[in-house]
């Protein structure tokens, strides 16, 4: 399975500022924080993470059943679930014919998808509701970037503190 790509680490933003923030620890294992709000807190210059969205576990993992990669945010209870699923497409294409050896960062898209776990049963947010309503994910512009790392503190690995 080919690693997921480096270029497509760092911060990503849904339309309603919700983003998700991508970081690889070593190869197909990443961490991965979710922040509410962006917008609009980098515009107040504070920036507030709860706690247990900061660094959540995940892999970059081959889907069987659509014989696709995605990235499975651990968004429970570890290798139970839910979990919190983001597949790489672009403006075009579906995630099944993505290209990872040449795509444009600026077409890139994050699709998600919430996944049931285990042990959880038929709600309708599976356990994940700041996963809901779905919106697809687009990098980040490089000066949201430079805000959003002037206000959060980083350890050595690049993981949110």
């Amino acid at each position: 399975m080919k690693d997921f790509p480096e270029a497509l680490c760092g911060l990503w933003s849904d339309e309603d500022g919700k983003a998700v923030y991508i970081v690889k620890i070593e190869p197909l294992v990443l961490k991965t924080a979710v922040i509410f709000n962006l917008i609009e807190q980098l515009e107040k210059g504070s920036l507030h993470i709860d706690e247990h969205l900061k660094q959540l576990s995940t892999r970059w993992a081959y889907d069987e059943q659509r014989k696709i990669n995605r990235l499975q945010i651990e968004a429970g209870i570890e290798n139970l679930g839910p979990t919190y699923n983001l597949y790489i497409s672009s403006v075009g294409e579906t995630p099944t014919s993505f290209n990872f050896t040449s795509f444009i960062l600026e077409e890139i898209i994050l699709l998600p998808e919430v996944k049931m776990g285990l042990y959880d049963d038929y709600d309708d947010d599976l356990g994940v509701e700041w996963g809901f309503p779905y919106k697809n994910y687009q990098k980040t512009p490089e000066i949201i970037m430079e805000k959003f790392r002037m206000l959060v503190e980083f350890n050595e690995n690049g993981t949110i503190k």
